[in-house]
């Protein structure tokens, strides 16, 4: 992952900030839809729970939740 790399070298300082606005823009919409899988999970809704994890990779990639769930979708298959 480029961030894994670059983070913090002076070149990527300006990529590395406008992807922080982004990841804190898309935060609170990732936290609703882990909230959600995690409910349909609870409530055995095993397809449900795969599609709110589906939607978060889709929708909120520069979140936190992101690469977790994103392993955790391709381990699935």
């Amino acid at each position: 992952m480029f961030r894994d790399a670059f983070e913090f070298a002076d070149a990527a300082r300006e990529v590395m900030g406008k992807f922080g606005e982004l990841r804190q823009h898309q935060e609170g919409a990732a936290k609703q839809l882990f909230g959600e899988a995690r409910d349909a999970f609870q409530k055995g809704d095993r397809d449900g729970g795969w599609k709110k994890y589906e939607e978060l990779v889709a929708r909120c990639w520069a979140s936190s939740w992101y690469a977790r769930v994103k392993r955790w979708l391709a381990d699935k298959k």
